[in-house]
């Protein structure tokens, strides 16, 4: 597997600004950090291991004739799910395959639902991704958690992009920016993905609420209500989002890192991860940046005491889904991503998996609380700024028959311009 022609395309928009963004980290910072990469490095082995001994079956390909024959879950019913999507779903589905596997006594069974005939001369791709998926629940550590019993995985692989709406005058909502739904920590679970976008490191944010590796044995609500302190928006900040964010973003790159190594070696796997992860950094900031922006807001009007600021986070910043969690939290933790990585380490048994102590909501508080004012953070958006205003100058250029980048072409623009999705990496 290689990286999709959209990750190589928006890598192209922000390779010349890197170093403005990149940081070295002080030397015993850097050697916590690689430690704990390494720990990633030698699960990932493991994982890899176990799942090659599973011999795990290649999936059944199977003719859709009737509506009746798609594989259906209840989420599909979920009011996330925009009507289009399901309609589309229900109207244009042609084949499926399925998977079915045991990892730690759990049956996992994954379900592709393929729109495309293309798509069914591409099954490899499609097993490659249960490799890693099966590879990712070995690794969260299924074998230890008490969530689930069975879990049905329904990828319905549609080309529907995350976007901006056409008018400000439109809140954003799930048709913008949600791909996927699950139960949280139930026995006989089920996860329903509806986006081919950012497919895979989807998957890994959804098992993170399915799984039980997030908040939700603890009761977060005084960490939100105090980060509405922070920000006093019309949000219900739900936290918990941006965490399962966060480390499916720093998880997705983990994989895509391993997978792009010809030989396995761990400085290699270590250098490829910090790379991903400084463009998640920029993109994330350029997400960010985009969305206010599109609200009619800056980031500082989120929190400044400004009546300017005030006036315009009151009657401007709306939302009808984590619209906060997934583009503002999950960025203040993601540009200090090599603190929040080592934070998680110290106070988690296994980094990632959130322990149940209320202690925790706490040191995650203190962290944003400490972060969210952070000078360079502020500095860079500034360069973000920058970057978005010579999108928009190139298109105005090519309007005007001027000379411009020839790969990043008005059309091109508008997808960078345009979407919403929250990651940069995928394969």
């Amino acid at each position: 597997m290689q990286l999709s022609k959209s990750t190589e395309h928006y890598i192209s928009y922000f390779i010349d600004h890197f170093s403005k963004f990149y940081t070295k980290s002080p030397k015993h910072k850097q050697q916590e950090l690689d430690n704990i990469y390494k720990k990633f490095f030698f699960k990932l082995v493991a994982a890899e291991k176990a799942v090659k001994a599973l011999k795990y079956k290649n999936g059944s390909l199977v003719k859709i004739v009737n509506e009746e024959d798609i594989p259906y879950t209840e989420l599909l019913n979920s009011n996330f799910i925009p009507d289009y999507i399901k309609k589309y779903i229900n109207s244009r589905a042609i084949y499926y395959i399925v998977f079915n596997n045991k990892i730690a006594g759990k049956q996992i069974t994954i379900y592709f639902v393929l729109f495309k005939n293309s798509d069914i001369m591409n099954i490899e791709h499609y097993e490659s991704y249960v490799k890693l998926m099966l590879m990712w629940l070995h690794m969260s550590g299924l074998n230890t958690t008490h969530c689930l019993k069975q879990l049905k995985i329904y990828c319905y692989m549609t080309s529907y992009l995350k976007v901006l709406p056409g008018s400000i005058l439109t809140t954003l909502s799930a048709d913008n920016c949600n791909s996927a739904i699950t139960y949280s920590c139930k026995e006989n679970n089920e996860i329903c993905i509806y986006r081919k976008e950012e497919f895979f490191k989807v998957f890994i944010h959804e098992t993170f609420h399915a799984l039980g590796l997030d908040f939700s044995r603890v009761n977060d609500k005084k960490l939100n209500d105090n980060l509405k302190s922070l920000f006093p928006i019309k949000s219900k900040i739900n936290i918990n989002e941006a965490y399962c964010e966060f480390w499916a973003t720093i998880i997705n790159n983990i994989f895509v890192s391993y997978t792009l190594l010809d030989h396995k070696k761990i400085n290699d796997f270590i250098l490829y991860l910090d790379f991903f992860n400084n463009f998640e950094r920029i993109f994330s900031l350029f997400q960010m940046y985009k969305i206010l922006r599109f609200m009619g807001l800056f980031y500082s009007d989120l929190y400044n005491n400004t009546s300017t600021s005030i006036y315009l986070r009151h009657h401007m910043y709306n939302e009808e889904t984590n619209v906060f969690a997934y583009y503002i939290i999950k960025t203040i933790l993601f540009y200090n991503y090599e603190d929040f990585i080592i934070l998680c380490n110290s106070m988690n048994i296994n980094t990632f998996r959130f322990s149940g102590y209320s202690g925790n909501l706490t040191r995650i508080y203190d962290f944003v609380k400490k972060h969210y004012k952070n000078p360079k953070m502020r500095e860079n958006m500034i360069d973000i700024k920058d970057i978005y205003n010579e999108l928009i100058d190139d298109d105005k250029k090519e309007n005007d028959k001027l000379q411009v980048n020839k790969k990043h072409t008005k059309k091109n623009n508008r997808k960078i311009i345009g979407t919403t999705r929250m990651t940069l990496t995928e394969l």
